[in-house]
């Protein structure tokens, strides 16, 4: 059950609990943002089978790489996805899909939507292999080569791509210069994190 508040401060806390679960709280500027994510935090925590992508994302995350170094990452892959998609997975079509790779391609390179894509047909694969949830995968389906296809030069690349746009996210709300570079040394490390959690069968 979801608890909103308004703090004297102004903004809204959103506290959740579920029975048998820990409660989650979360803090934000206004009280649809709250809503928003207690309903989502709701349909996560009770094991709801008809997902959405972002209750089927966290469901992954939380199985498949919760404790690695790619799980943060792949966190904010998921609260992406989940504000672009809002219906249930079977409902999201190949052409969704498709409007949705033109409309981030004005935006974003063409190697961050690949990344955001593979995790986005992984969700799918998960949902079919783990959860025995009969669907079709409408990434698959629109006939990209897949991550796990692509050559290793071009895997590399697609997670070093996706290593430098998540080190640009944590440096713009860094506080001085001296985070660029301990960032950029951890740099192989963190496309190797992300490269491993994609080709996590």
């Amino acid at each position: 059950m979801a608890n909103i508040r308004l703090l004297p401060s102004g903004n809204w806390n959103a506290q959740v609990r579920v029975k048998g679960k820990s409660p989650q709280s979360k803090t934000f500027s206004t009280k649809a943002a709250a809503e928003s994510w207690a309903s989502q935090i709701e349909a996560v925590t009770m094991d709801n089978k008809h997902h959405t992508i972002y209750t089927l994302g966290m469901t992954y995350c939380e199985t498949m790489l919760k404790g690695k170094g790619s799980y943060q990452h792949a966190l904010k892959v998921v609260e992406h996805l989940g504000r672009h998609f809002t219906q249930p997975i079977q409902d999201i079509t190949p052409k969704m899909i498709n409007d949705f790779k033109i409309m981030r391609l004005k935006t974003v390179k063409p190697s961050t939507c690949r990344i955001q894509l593979a995790f986005m047909s992984r969700f799918y694969r998960f949902a079919k292999r783990e959860l025995l949830i009969n669907i079709h995968n409408p990434v698959s389906d629109r006939g990209d080569t897949p991550f796990g296809a692509a050559s290793p030069q071009n895997r590399r690349e697609l997670a070093v791509a996706a290593a430098l746009t998540l080190i640009q996210s944590k440096v713009f709300n860094s506080s001085g210069p001296a985070q660029l570079q301990w960032e950029l040394d951890n740099l192989g490390k963190y496309a190797d994190q992300i490269q491993a959690a994609l080709e996590v069968e």
